[in-house]
């Protein structure tokens, strides 16, 4: 269930990412599909995601990603994108708070990209994520840990 967690954490890490130059196509919707993750021990999960994002004039930008699991249990993070290039949230299980995630942003063009770390009693962990604004309106996030583990996902807007 750690590993599980850790997973959760990696994507909404990745899903989070934003910033002014890309934000305008972020906003204004929802990006939802259905992503599938491994865990370490080579067990794939299919997990329903949506994130939202919105957009403040004065406080920057805002998302709130919800992933549910088959098994029932319902992920949200809530992270705050400042305009001074820092973000921080958390992220709750359930109705309760397990990790806390703090770190920079910034963007390129049709890129964001992120270095960002979780703690918590959840458990922890640094990512560096991509999250790419392709021409047929999805979003492909690439997250990578430390250690070398890279995983892709891709939403739609809808």
């Amino acid at each position: 269930m750690k590993t599980l967690l850790i997973a959760i954490l990696s994507l909404f890490t990745a899903a989070g990412v934003t910033l002014a130059g890309v934000a305008d196509r972020l906003t204004g919707g929802t990006w939802r599909d259905l992503v599938t993750i491994t865990a370490d021990d080579d067990e794939e999960i299919t997990l329903r995601v949506a994130a939202v994002y919105k957009r403040y004039r004065k406080t920057g930008i805002e998302s709130v990603t919800t992933i549910r699991a088959s098994s029932g249990v319902r992920v949200v993070e809530t992270l705050r994108y400042k305009p001074n290039g820092l973000v921080y949230g958390e992220t709750k299980r359930n109705g309760v708070i397990v990790a806390y995630t703090f770190g920079e942003w910034w963007t390129s063009k049709r890129m964001l990209s992120g270095s960002l770390k979780s703690v918590g009693p959840g458990g922890r962990g640094k990512y560096v994520s991509r999250i790419l604004l392709t021409s047929d309106n999805r979003l492909t996030i690439s997250n990578k840990k430390p250690g070398g583990e890279l995983s892709i996902s891709s939403m739609k807007r809808r």
